[in-house]
């Protein structure tokens, strides 16, 4: 794992894990890179994205998402992956004193010594599920991240932007994903610069079924659905969206 303390900037990224505290750009192409940006992943109107897992506080812009000889990428947007990061420590811990009380409940007989060990899990337990909470808070930051595609984004393509997410079924061209708080789900606008009356492969012309306009369409604005992720409550607990690929772990600092 490359650790950068501000800003990156680099020609091009190929098979490397970074991890950087600043905004990064990057002038050509980021082929299966792992990068976790904490502000603007830029790669200009003309960069390539292939593969990969970028995890991104402030947004992604790109000439294109994908190509032939690489696997779909993994895009991530909104979110704060140093909260994940404590977020995830704090769960694992949780899960480990729900045992360690569970199995002191168990036992035939319990004495005072086992009934003052459990009342101090259960205040410990108590303190770990308000710092879940406001970790939780802290999570998604930039709700108004965007991940804005000059070029083709690749069918395969898998987005999140905070609590929603989608996979491409189709690719589109010239279009900006970004969070609808409202709804829970990712919309797409198009990108600015892009020809009127719609781009080549567009919803509005192939229609992939989880980027199928809505009637919000109407205002020029066109939605996706939500996935099958819906919000979920102050004390449910996991570690990501179902039917999202996993995103991978940030490295301890």
């Amino acid at each position: 794992m490359v650790r950068v303390g501000r800003r990156l900037g680099a020609k091009f990224i190929e098979n490397r894990s970074i991890r950087t505290r600043g905004e990064a750009a990057v002038e050509k192409s980021v082929i299966h890179g792992i990068i976790f940006i904490q502000g603007l992943f830029d790669l200009g109107e003309k960069g390539v994205l292939a593969g990969g897992l970028p995890w991104t506080r402030d947004g992604v812009r790109t000439g294109s998402i994908g190509r032939p000889d690489a696997p779909p990428a993994t895009i991530r947007a909104g979110s704060d992956f140093r909260a994940d990061q404590k977020l995830r420590s704090i769960r694992a811990q949780m899960e480990r004193l729900e045992g360690k009380i569970d199995a002191l409940r168990s036992r035939h007989r319990t004495g005072a010594d086992v009934e003052a060990l459990i009342h101090q899990a259960d205040e410990a337990l108590d303190r770990m599920r308000e710092s879940e909470h406001e970790c939780r808070r802290e999570l998604n930051p930039m709700q108004s991240a965007c991940i804005e595609v000059f070029g083709t984004v690749d069918a395969g393509t898998a987005i999140q932007i905070c609590e929603a997410s989608t996979v491409l079924s189709a690719p589109m061209k010239n279009v900006v994903f970004h969070y609808d708080e409202a709804e829970n789900r990712i919309s797409i606008r198009t990108a600015a610069g892009a020809p009127p009356g719609g781009t080549p492969d567009s919803p509005e012309q192939d229609a992939p079924r989880p980027l199928k306009p809505s009637a919000a369409a109407e205002s020029g604005e066109k939605t996706v659905p939500k996935s099958n992720t819906a919000r979920r409550t102050e004390g449910e607990r996991g570690e990501g969206p179902r039917n999202t690929p996993k995103s991978p772990e940030p490295a301890e600092q």
